[in-house]
C-alpha cells in the first residue's frame, strides 16, 4: 500500500513559498560624509539669536536674557589624543548687534569617520553620529566622568550622564 503524497507534496510546496516570500531585501541606508553637516574651514561661521530663562529672588522672578552667539572655526589642532581637531572661538553680544562682540568660550571639534567629538570645558561628548535617521540612537556623554559638573555646581547628579543616549527624532535632512 501506497501511502498518499498529496500531503507530501503540499507540505513541501508551503515551505517552498513561505522561504520565497520570507526572503526580503534590506534596507540600505547611506548617510553623507559626516564632514558634509559641519563646515569646518577656517573662517567660517554661524551667529545664533539666544533667549534665557534666569530665574531671580529665590526664583519668584523670571528675567529674560537675550543675546547673540557666534561660533567661529578658528584653526586646525591636535587633540591631547593626537587627533585632528577643530578649535572653534564663541563670542556674544547683544541681541540687537550694537555692541562688539566678546569672547566667551572655546571648544574643539573632531571629525572622525562615523562621528564628531565635541570637547567644551575638559568634558569630551559624541555630538553628532551617523547614520542619521530617525530613530538612531548612541551614548553621546559616554566619555564623561561619574560627576561630571561637582567642581562646578553643589549638587550631585545621579542619573547616571555616561549612560543618557543621544537620538535623531525625525528626518534629519
Amino acid at each position: 500500500m501506497r501511502p498518499n503524497l498529496i500531503p507530501r507534496y503540499f507540505l513541501i510546496l508551503a515551505l517552498v513559498a513561505a522561504s520565497f516570500f520570507s526572503c526580503n531585501e534590506k534596507e540600505v541606508f547611506t548617510s553623507e560624509a559626516i564632514e558634509s553637516y559641519i563646515p569646518l574651514q577656517q573662517g567660517k561661521y554661524i551667529v545664533f539669536r539666544l533667549d534665557s530663562l534666569v530665574f531671580t529672588n529665590f526664583g519668584r522672578t523670571i528675567e529674560t536674557h537675550r543675546y547673540q552667539e557666534m561660533h567661529e572655526v578658528d584653526t586646525l589642532i591636535t587633540d591631547n589624543l593626537g587627533r585632528p581637531s577643530y578649535r572653534i572661538f564663541v563670542y556674544q553680544r547683544d541681541s540687537l548687534g550694537t555692541t562688539p562682540w566678546a569672547p566667551v568660550s572655546t571648544y574643539f571639534i573632531t571629525p572622525l569617520g562615523n562621528q564628531f567629538e565635541k570637547v567644551e570645558n575638559n568634558l569630551r561628548f559624541i555630538s553628532m553620529h551617523l547614520p542619521l535617521r530617525d530613530g538612531y540612537s548612541w551614548k553621546g556623554n559616554k566619555y564623561l566622568p561619574t560627576n561630571p559638573y561637582g567642581t562646578l555646581y553643589n549638587f550631585s547628579n545621579d542619573d547616571n550622564m555616561g549612560d543618557w543616549d543621544y537620538y535623531y527624532d525625525g528626518d534629519p535632512g
